[in-house]
């Protein structure tokens, strides 16, 4: 497999479902290149149609963009200049903020082993809060663990990427919730990886933007982040396994395991009527639990001790 990168674009949203909520900061320069290409804030604000005031607030770096109106900036000025605009922001370092909130998020400049990794952990044990539309005003990302140290792990990659304070709370004594409220993380986990808030048990599946590269170590790291989240080690019987009620999710870990060299079984169980059906890739043999750990592996600390005695 060849490995590429991927480095994440504001221009490749194709459905920005928050419209012009979302906003960019620190691009002062180049929306103030733009503005004076068009004649200046008087003459740009008559062809974007907003008030003078407000687009004076762009340029002159007080207050945000929103994206929407980034987008049709750039498409009133020439080809040759929009080319060179939108390279320079697409590699500096920008922070996305909506209107109304006052939270602010760091935009990642690429797709890193880190992130694919969290980006399993909250499709395992994840949750995007609120219903499609979000009617409620529920920003709020959690993940549950068992561990502390296990969630320590989290916090310090969400908070490295996004710039953002990660929240613990305790609950049943072994539980261990990491939360934080955003809605333009939202944006960027639901525009760029399709997650979805709400329910979603039976319809997560390693997003596209993360297969499609190719990317071993990409790949390998979402899957851990699955197998972190939603596996089992059973040292007596040594096997390795990943559930779901996602069938299409389970038969994405078996390809990939496959492509790994790891040979997989699935299998399926139905607890009751009342429940999904849950969906299962097993893993046995030596061979298989000893690639299994080189090229997966584990980071939660328990399941990392059980594949140590099992390998």
């Amino acid at each position: 497999m060849h490995d590429k990168i991927l480095y994440f674009s504001l221009f490749d949203v194709k459905d920005n479902w928050l419209s012009d909520k979302v906003c960019i900061w620190n691009i002062k320069e180049q929306v103030n290149k733009a503005v004076w290409d068009l004649g200046g804030p008087a003459k740009a604000s008559k062809l974007m149609a907003v008030k003078n005031s407000r687009l004076k607030e762009w340029h002159l770096g007080r207050n945000p963009i929103p994206l929407s109106k980034l987008n049709e900036l750039l498409l009133l000025i020439g080809e040759n200049l929009k080319q060179e605009l939108t390279k320079e922001i697409n590699s500096k370092q920008i922070y996305l903020k909506c209107q109304y909130s006052n939270h602010t998020i760091q935009f990642p400049y690429n797709l890193t082993s880190e992130l694919s990794y969290v980006i399993g952990l909250l499709l395992g044990d994840g949750s995007l809060a609120g219903n499609s539309l979000n009617k409620t005003g529920n920003w709020g990302i959690s993940v549950y663990f068992d561990k502390i140290n296990h969630l320590k792990i989290y916090k310090k990659i969400i908070e490295d990427i996004f710039k953002v304070k990660v929240k613990i709370y305790v609950q049943k004594g072994t539980c261990y919730c990491a939360y934080f409220a955003s809605k333009a993380a939202h944006w960027f986990l639901r525009s760029f990886f399709g997650l979805h808030n709400g329910y979603k048990a039976d319809k997560i599946e390693i997003p596209e933007i993360i297969t499609e590269t190719k990317n071993t170590d990409l790949i390998a790291s979402c899957i851990r982040g699955l197998f972190d989240s939603d596996g089992t080690v059973i040292v007596k019987n040594k096997v390795i396994s990943f559930s779901s009620t996602s069938e299409k999710i389970v038969n994405q870990v078996i390809f990939w395991l496959d492509e790994f060299g790891i040979v997989s079984k699935k299998s399926k169980w139905l607890k009751d009527k009342k429940y999904k059906m849950l969906f299962t890739a097993g893993i046995r043999g030596k061979n298989n639990i000893s690639k299994f750990s080189e090229v997966i592996g584990f980071s939660h600390p328990d399941k990392k001790k059980r594949l140590f005695k099992i390998c």
